[in-house]
């Protein structure tokens, strides 16, 4: 069994158990060796409640942003296809080559690598649409105003193009903010790390004190029997995932590290 396996939340339910349980808090507080260590418990789990809550607030808006710039994709891919198309069908419709110039010109000044714009990821078409925003000078604007496609004209579907151009932008940026380390005024994976390997440090130094002490072997099972617990749970979660892993595994296996290491105290 590993400590370092628990999650996050179940570190903080063995934590609250062991500081407020009358009798095992009367226990800890029996011995000057086992007392030292209620402060600093008490004060890396409150850590742990704030950093585990802000991590979780992060994750969720993550996934949000996740599925707000899958919807823009499909929003984007659908007026690409429809505004190059658009003038594409107004070139072939037309009567004169010279008739058709002015759309192909378009078309190409807007699409210079055609639909391929649609297979990039979303900050290179987020960028590529405000990129082209700035060719879509008023002679551009007319032949786009000229194409109507059932109730809207290309350049109706054009500035629609430019505004989820915008959107995914914004949000792109608001992904890498939020999955990054950079940013000082919100919780980091970094942050969280360190706070649960501050919380193993500090319960294992309270289990080591117990073993030094004449602590009846009762009080002492019935004291640590939700971290036993927790860490029993931890521990057949921990070999269902690598079970799985390794079940599907087609590749040769790269070694990983499961948990948090305990770093030296």
């Amino acid at each position: 069994m590993s400590i370092s396996y628990l999650t996050s939340a179940a570190m903080i339910a063995v934590g609250h158990d062991l500081l407020t349980n009358p009798s095992k808090l009367s226990i800890l507080e029996r011995d000057t060796l086992t007392t030292a260590y209620i402060e600093p418990l008490r004060e890396v789990q409150k850590e742990l409640v704030v950093l585990t809550t802000d991590d979780g607030e992060v994750k969720a808006r993550l996934k949000d942003v996740s599925e707000e710039l899958a919807g823009q994709d499909q929003i984007h891919d659908r007026l690409a296809r429809g505004i190059y198309r658009g003038l594409e069908c107004a070139a072939d419709l037309a009567a004169t080559p010279e008739g058709a110039e002015p759309y192909v010109r378009v078309r190409e000044l807007l699409f210079p690598q055609a639909l391929a714009i649609n297979t990039l990821g979303y900050m290179e078409q987020g960028g590529n649409v405000l990129a082209v925003q700035s060719r879509a000078t008023p002679a551009v604007r007319e032949v786009l105003r000229s194409v109507c496609v059932g109730a809207h004209t290309m350049e109706e579907a054009f500035d629609a193009w430019v505004a989820n151009g915008e959107a995914m932008s914004a949000l792109v940026a608001e992904r890498a903010s939020l999955s990054g380390d950079d940013d000082d005024t919100r919780v980091s994976a970094g942050d969280l790390h360190q706070a649960r390997l501050r919380w193993m440090r500090v319960v294992k130094a309270l289990v080591a004190a117990l073993d030094m002490l004449a602590i009846d072997e009762d009080e002492r099972r019935r004291l640590l029997a939700t971290l036993h617990e927790a860490e029993i749970r931890a521990t057949k979660a921990r070999e269902i995932e690598v079970a799985g892993r390794e079940k599907g595994q087609e590749e040769p296996e790269v070694p990983e590290v499961g948990g948090d290491v305990e770093e030296p105290v």
